[in-house]
């Protein structure tokens, strides 16, 4: 069973396979077995809401950590582990390059979250969000919709970020201010296509306001 309990401490998934059947093996994709493999780079406070995989040197550590311990559990497919390995860190590799070399080429990087998951995608385009109070969706009245407006306004934003699509009232305020708003999947079922998507669009967010 793969998951990451050394970073869900509370994910009570593995324990209760186990109980009801005792030879499950874990997969811990955040903690390397082997200590020669690097661990995934966490971030200050995160828990069950951060998606460490958004990132994609955390995506290609996690799939080091994955092939190591298949191997160990099934010697005979270690050819086509490392074949399939080295294809998806070639298509990271790929899509990582691709996406920084157009990003060089935004004049305004100026970018709010307004989801807990994505920080560690904005840091795998090396885009510095500035903070604000995430805010539930039943949580936005039309004063701090408004005041919210102002900011993103006053700061000269350029993107607007979510995992869902936020209530009408507040998208309409995102477009009114002159920001875009962009709405990434984080949990597509190819974890790679899906970051690649996710990368994409942001990217192109940042540039379709350019002249």
């Amino acid at each position: 069973m793969i998951d990451l309990r050394s970073i869900w401490s509370d994910d009570p998934l593995y324990p209760l396979a186990r109980r009801s059947n005792i030879r499950i093996v874990e997969i811990d994709a955040a903690r390397p077995v082997d200590g020669a493999l690097p661990g995934i780079a966490l971030r200050p406070g995160s828990d069950l809401h951060a998606y460490p995989w958004l990132n994609p040197t955390n995506l290609g550590r996690m799939a080091d950590v994955l092939a190591s311990d298949l191997e160990r559990l099934a010697p005979g497919a270690a050819a086509t582990i490392q074949a399939n390995l080295a294809t998806l860190k070639k298509q990271l590799l790929e899509a990582t390059a691709s996406n920084e070399t157009r990003l060089a080429k935004a004049d305004n990087l100026s970018v709010i979250s307004l989801s807990e998951r994505l920080g560690y995608l904005l840091a795998g385009l090396n885009l510095d969000p500035l903070d604000v109070e995430i805010q539930a969706d039943d949580g936005w009245t039309e004063t701090n919709i408004q005041a919210f407006a102002e900011e993103l306004k006053s700061e000269d934003i350029a993107l607007v970020l979510h995992h869902r699509q936020p209530p009408k009232p507040l998208a309409d305020a995102i477009a009114a201010s002159g920001a875009r708003l962009v709405v990434v999947d984080t949990e597509a079922a190819d974890p790679v296509a899906g970051l690649e998507s996710d990368m994409k669009a942001i990217v192109e967010g940042l540039l379709a306001g350019q002249g």
